[in-house]
This record gives C-alpha cells, structure tokens and sequence, in this order.
C-alpha cells in the first residue's frame, strides 16, 4: 500500500543529500501516521537497496540500530506530547 511510494522517498533523499538516513525518516513517519505495517517493508527495502541484499553485513546492522534508535526516539517524543 505505502510501501509503493518507497522508491521516490529514497530517490528524494539521495539527491538532497547522501547523508541522510532515509530509512529512518521514513520509519518514523510510518509509525507516527498510524501505518506501522509498513515499517518492516521499509526495512526490508533498505536491507535490498541500501545493504545489497546483505542481512548479516555490518550496513545491515547499521540500518537496524539507526532504525530502531530512531523509532524508540520518536515514539518517546510522541508519548510525552500526548500526556501533555
């Protein structure tokens, strides 16, 4: 469903800059717009086209923690504005 939009998300991000943890940004706006489904199939499609396919490989390990990082983060924000 959202998951098709993906590809120019990414291609967004890396043209603005190469820097830009994309996954991440995404991730977080999935969660945050009541799409969490669509999380993992953001992290699946970092893992094809960011990590090459690679599971095991340290930028797939790099995805995941920038990953979860990112969400743990954000969800504490989201949780504390809520309560507010």
């Amino acid at each position: 469903m959202m998951s098709a939009v993906l590809p120019e998300v990414r291609n967004l991000a890396l043209r603005t800059s190469k820097n830009i943890k994309w996954h991440v940004i995404a991730s977080i706006a999935f969660a945050g717009s009541n799409y969490p489904e669509e999380v993992p199939k953001v992290f699946r499609y970092a893992l094809q086209h960011d990590a090459n396919g690679d599971v095991r490989g340290e930028v797939a390990r790099r995805i995941a923690r920038e990953t979860r990082e990112g969400l743990v983060k954000a969800l504490q924000l989201m949780y504390v504005y809520s309560r507010a």
